[in-house]
C-alpha cells in the first residue's frame, strides 16, 4: 500500500469515528504472503464496546476464532483446549 493509500484509510477511519457513537473498526490487509498488517479505530465508553462484543460473539464462527486466537495469544498454542488448557497452565 502507497502513502496516498494509507492516508486515505485513515482518513476515512477518522470519519467514521467522527460521526457514529460507538465505533470498532479494524481492517487487515496483506503485506506478503507471511505478514499481515492490521490498522483499527476505537471510539467507545466500556460498556460500549462490552456490548459490541457481546452481540458479535453471538455469532459462533467468531467466537470460536476469537477463542483460537486468545489461546494463542496466551498461551501459545491455539488448540490449548484441545490439548488439556489445565496442562499448559501448570
Amino acid at each position: 500500500m502507497n502513502y496516498n493509500e494509507k492516508e486515505i484509510r485513515e482518513k476515512i477511519l477518522k470519519g467514521l469515528v467522527e460521526t457514529n457513537d460507538a465505533v470498532l473498526i479494524v481492517i487487515g490487509n496483506y503485506l506478503d504472503l507471511d505478514e499481515f498488517e492490521l490498522d483499527f479505530a476505537i471510539n467507545t465508553k466500556d460498556n460500549e464496546i462490552f456490548e459490541m462484543f457481546l452481540q458479535l460473539f453471538q455469532n459462533q464462527a467468531l467466537k470460536d476464532e476469537a477463542r483460537r486466537a486468545m489461546l494463542y495469544s496466551d498461551y501459545g498454542d491455539e488448540s490449548a483446549d484441545k490439548n488439556g488448557l489445565n496442562n499448559l497452565i501448570n
